[in-house]
């Protein structure tokens, strides 16, 4: 029986490398295009390092299938204006102005019987509620701020009702028929010990983590809801705060999101006994859940390794120059899975800008994060002395 060969894909975002990872891992040549162009992107794949998200829109030759990363989502005329040119393997216009719009993901959780925060864009804020100002056209938590009475509120901006509580991540796959939960896990927001500055930012991420029976049908059944409602296709991500044994949805990311890299490192490293492919590329799945055909992907098993990552950010005034010497040193660790996301040499790095990602797993979220903790310091150490 011949092996069908998939034809290469590009893929646009802000930060691309682990898409790229994944997609060489199924054996997909892939063109990228963001803003990082990582040293450690696939020696497999093309590259383009864009200055902003609109440049990818007339630099990728119309044949080629595209997926779009993180910063889309903020954007549905500009995925209106790829779909008239390209294969957009990921939710349509319609579909990310669905998701991405206040009133309907709000009246759909409703409808479900699960909670969501409060969200207003009219500013007539109830005194009895805490409230966050976020921005419309931002991804990734840095723009988000604490609201007061004497905060100024843009016209890009709007209220949400803060919820506390523990930020976490879900994973869903969707093909023409159905809606599957990967998976789960828990955020990392503002560390102030990994240079983020930003109380709100995403910077790393730990998984699976295993929640209540009650939790886990609360996200079926919000999956089944989206995917019902839009008849969306792919991967995509849930964000929902964790109160007590209630989830408060946040919001919807119509693509693959940062976290399923935690989610596929976990598959990728389960005993062979308990997943029969031994080669998971979630990237591989969402492409072939746009086809009629689409293959199931494993469920993962409740004994496979916890991954960790974190984003590690410069966080002193004087700018980062990546000299030939470090990124040399940063490449060797990327090679040994320690870290990714590796800036190219004569890269400047700026206060507050992302510098990699550290990586680290264990048997249990305690075990994972606690390595996770002893190779940070050694990579601050790599940095603090990089000749």
């Amino acid at each position: 029986m011949a092996v069908r060969t998939i034809p290469p894909v590009a893929l646009i975002g802000a930060s691309c490398r682990w898409m790229a990872a994944s997609l060489q891992r199924a054996g997909i040549a892939c063109f990228v295009a963001d803003l990082f162009c990582d040293a450690d992107l696939p020696n497999t794949c093309h590259y383009l390092k864009i200055n902003g998200l609109h440049a990818a829109e007339n630099i990728i030759p119309n044949s080629i299938p595209m997926i779009f990363g993180g910063g889309f989502e903020t954007h549905p005329s500009l995925v209106s204006s790829l779909l008239r040119k390209h294969h957009l393997l990921n939710f349509n216009a319609d579909q990310v102005a669905f998701v991405r719009s206040l009133t309907n993901l709000t009246n759909l959780i409703r409808e479900i019987g699960i909670r969501t925060p409060f969200t207003t864009e009219t500013f007539d804020q109830d005194r009895q509620r805490t409230y966050l100002i976020k921005c419309k056209n931002s991804t990734g938590g840095a723009h988000i701020r604490n609201f007061n009475s004497n905060t100024e509120i843009h016209a890009d901006e709007y209220l949400q009702e803060h919820i506390a509580g523990t930020p976490f991540s879900a994973s869903y796959l969707a093909s023409k028929e159905s809606c599957e939960l990967l998976g789960v896990c828990q955020q990392f927001l503002g560390n102030h010990s990994w240079g983020c500055k930003k109380p709100f930012q995403f910077c790393g991420a730990i998984g699976p983590i295993n929640l209540s029976h009650h939790v886990h049908s609360q996200l079926v059944r919000l999956g089944e809801a989206i995917h019902r409602t839009t008849n969306c296709r792919g991967l995509f991500g849930v964000d929902f705060v964790l109160n007590r044994n209630d989830i408060w949805i946040i919001e919807v990311n119509p693509r693959p999101t940062a976290s399923m890299e935690i989610l596929e490192k976990s598959l990728c490293n389960a005993p062979k006994s308990t997943i029969h492919q031994t080669t998971i590329s979630l990237m591989q799945h969402h492409i072939q859940a746009f086809e009629t055909a689409a293959s199931k992907i494993p469920i993962y098993p409740i004994n496979i390794a916890v991954w960790a990552k974190a984003i590690l950010f410069h966080n002193k005034t004087q700018e980062l120059r990546v000299c030939h010497r470090l990124a040399s040193r940063l490449i060797r660790l990327a090679r040994r899975g320690v870290i990714s996301d590796v800036p190219r040499p004569g890269t400047t790095i700026a206060n507050c800008e992302p510098i990699c990602t550290v990586l680290a797993n264990g048997q249990n979220p305690k075990s994972a994060l606690q390595h996770l903790k002893i190779r940070l310091a050694n990579i601050k150490n790599i940095l603090a002395n990089p000749r």
